[in-house]
């Protein structure tokens, strides 16, 4: 998008950004000291900026004074552009300084079209502000556009909120359709997947990064695990006791938090030496061997819940609940006897645990299988995609309500978790994850969404940066809004 034009803001902000332009939740700021580069800028008696480029070209305005910030509040950013006649993308920004009006770090939303004749917001940007910033302003870039356009801006907008999110209660249980403190309140759960932990070789969260999913809100995480790494799937050729280990470190990390760690059966076996891989259903060889030594190492954790198998597929509802021969749709195309979901809860069961599980449904979570597993403390753990990968070739690729609807009436019975949630791609996330967070909070439904992994690279990441603070990229801006609820 405008890559190259963050390093040239980031060079030119600290010589010109100094206080006023916008405005807070507890104070208003002047109307005037707009700065542009490769515009001239005026400011008409109602506050509203007039940008004339100088050249065709890229041209940025921001509010020449931000507003005092506080390290680790959250700020958001607003205003709205209107073309003089031609419309252009408009990209919102927000730049963190210190007291020397250097940049610490930057801020980038998603681009909207202006349009001539009209008022359009500017898509907001939220941005987390880090150690040292003293001040936050806010401004725009208006994209290539031709010599002697002009562009308005109105008067922007700065909020700030201070998020301390509210620590768990445990143990927890279910009461009806809720999710129940040790205090007797109910909790909605939210958070997020930190995928890496199933991969081989494992990739493991620092507790750095974990504090900073925290200070996003996140009041869970789900832990990603393999089964090949946890046990021994190939006689006698593998330890898994380092893995097991490093486990135990990431429990930690989230429990002392006071978040729910969510340990997932996410890879598994088709048999002895398999690939590990997203088998259509937990294999009965060893997926009970798991669960044995899993629940019974965390059982005593108030705080951990057990997930007990990733996005089952392509078997019956009946083979979902009891178990059966499946043959995967991956090659080799292995058949196995599969475990069945009844089964896999009472082998936690058994062990003492009475901390939460949660029962994926079937059609990789889509909705749920038409027998539900018997038991208690049970979370209903839905996922809900339109498009996994590009092209998107969804009828409503940011609608999900098709999927929310399979789960209704399940929802009735049992809580309901989307355990698993995401979009290929930042700017288009913006869209799904509004959505998704609207539409399971109107519901009472918790959400925990992917990914999470220590990087900005991946299509479903949530992050634009690492550091000093996690900032969120686009699609991660509803998720970090929805994420302050926590508070």
């Amino acid at each position: 998008m405008f890559r190259p034009l963050a390093a040239a803001i980031a060079l030119a902000l600290p010589l010109a950004v100094s206080t006023v332009g916008c405005q807070s939740a507890s104070r208003t700021f002047s109307r005037s000291g707009w700065v542009a580069s490769g515009a001239t800028v005026a400011v008409d008696p109602t506050g509203v900026a007039i940008l004339t480029a100088r050249t065709a070209g890229n041209v940025w305005a921001w509010a020449q004074r931000g507003v005092r910030a506080s390290p680790g509040t959250r700020y958001v950013t607003s205003t709205a552009a209107r073309a003089g006649a031609t419309g252009r993308l408009v990209v919102g920004f927000e730049a963190f300084t210190d007291a020397n009006r250097k940049v610490i770090s930057m801020t980038w939303g998603l681009g909207v079209d202006d349009a001539p004749g009209k008022w359009t917001p500017v898509t907001p940007v939220t941005g987390i502000a880090p150690p040292g910033t003293s001040y936050v302003t806010c401004g725009v870039v208006v994209g290539q556009v031709a010599a002697h356009e002009a562009h308005q801006l109105q008067v922007p907008s700065i909020t700030g909120t201070r998020v301390i999110p509210a620590p768990i209660e445990g143990p927890l249980r279910t009461a009806g359709n809720r999710i129940v403190q040790a205090n007797g309140r109910i909790v909605t759960l939210r958070g997020v997947n930190r995928s890496g932990s199933e991969l081989s070789p494992p990739n493991f969260p620092t507790d750095f990064e974990i504090g900073q999913a925290r200070a996003w809100g996140a009041n869970l995480i789900r832990v990603l695990l393999s089964e090949p790494l946890w046990l021994d799937t190939c006689a006698g050729t593998y330890d898994g006791s380092a893995y097991q280990r490093a486990v135990d470190a990431e429990v930690r990390s989230i429990t002392s938090r006071r978040m729910v760690a969510l340990l997932d059966l996410h890879f598994s076996v088709a048999g002895p030496c398999g690939r590990p891989n997203q088998q259509a259903m937990a294999d009965e060889r060893y997926a009970p061997a798991f669960w044995r030594e899993v629940a019974a190492r965390y059982q005593a954790n108030p705080l951990v819940a057990f997930d007990l198998y990733n996005e089952p597929h392509d078997l019956s509802d009946r083979v979902w609940l009891d178990g059966g021969l499946v043959t995967d749709i991956y090659p080799p195309y292995p058949t196995f006897l599969a475990a069945g979901m009844q089964q896999l809860y009472e082998v936690v069961r058994a062990t003492g645990a009475r901390n939460l599980v949660f029962v994926s449904g079937t059609d990789w979570a889509d909705r749920p299988a038409s027998t539900p597993v018997s038991g208690y403390n049970i979370v209903n753990a839905a996922h809900v995609y339109t498009c996994q990968g590009r092209p998107c070739t969804a009828v409503r690729p940011f609608d999900p309500s098709p999927t929310f609807d399979k789960w209704v009436m399940a929802g009735q019975a049992r809580p309901v978790v989307v355990t698993e949630t995401g979009f290929p791609d930042s700017a288009a996330g913006y869209r799904w994850f509004a959505n998704l967070v609207a539409s399971a909070e109107g519901r009472g439904w918790g959400w925990c969404v992917f990914a999470w992994d220590g990087s900005t690279s991946g299509e479903f990441d949530l992050l634009a940066s690492l550091s000093p603070v996690y900032e969120p990229s686009p699609a991660g801006m509803p998720v970090l809004a929805g994420l302050g609820r926590n508070s």
